[in-house]
């Protein structure tokens, strides 16, 4: 059986992160290896909750799986709270990854134009560099721009492109600047596919 280690965080409520991620992978026929970067009551959705932050353990369950001589199938990062966080993240890969991993890297950062209140500009550098070493990366549209621009040229270019039609997005798309990104092709797909809800919540 194919294994994959999954760095998220455990939300109590909330159908997301690790109580998402382990039945789904199992369906599949893949046994997911947890480890957990934080423990809370309640996602980060929720108006209020608890988060215990296991970045302080996560070295110690490294260590207890390296002498177990173990080396997963795949690694799956999802929800890391912070910029240390991410370097741990990036020292899992380092240390566990062999030239055959698979590496899907979510860089959670935020979602319908806005940061999450986790961002930094610091946690936002440390995602680019886990999404180079990634097999597949699955950023929303907002978790993309902020990874090509930043979170003030990402504000300003959510904006333009709420506005645009389909044809319009597409020759932005194929612009200079677009072009020079290897998220070009699911940037568009994902512009036309949200086009709609983007200007929903640009007129309320």
């Amino acid at each position: 059986m194919k294994r994959i280690a999954v760095l998220n965080v455990l939300s109590g409520m909330g159908k997301c992160s690790l109580t998402a991620a382990i039945p789904v992978l199992s369906v599949m026929g893949v046994q997911a290896c947890p480890l957990p970067t934080a423990v809370l009551s309640a996602q980060t959705g929720f108006p209020s909750y608890y988060c215990d932050d296991y970045t302080d353990r996560m070295d110690a369950i490294m260590e207890e799986w390296k002498k177990m001589d173990f080396y997963p199938d795949g690694i799956y990062t999802g929800f890391l709270a912070d910029a240390r966080q991410a370097d741990k993240a990036v020292e899992f890969i380092e240390q566990f990854a062999k030239e055959d991993t698979k590496i899907l890297i979510d860089p959670v950062m935020g979602d319908n134009g806005e940061e999450y209140p986790i961002y930094t500009e610091a946690l936002c550098e440390k995602m680019r560099f886990l999404v180079r070493r990634a097999t597949v990366i699955t950023p929303n549209l907002t978790e993309a721009l902020l990874l090509l621009y930043g979170a003030r040229r990402a504000h300003v270019l959510w904006k333009e492109l709420s506005l645009m039609d389909e044809e319009r997005l597409l020759k932005k798309v194929q612009g200079r600047n677009f072009q020079k990104s290897l998220i070009r092709k699911w940037l568009l797909q994902e512009l036309i596919f949200l086009r709609e809800r983007i200007i929903r919540r640009w007129e309320t």
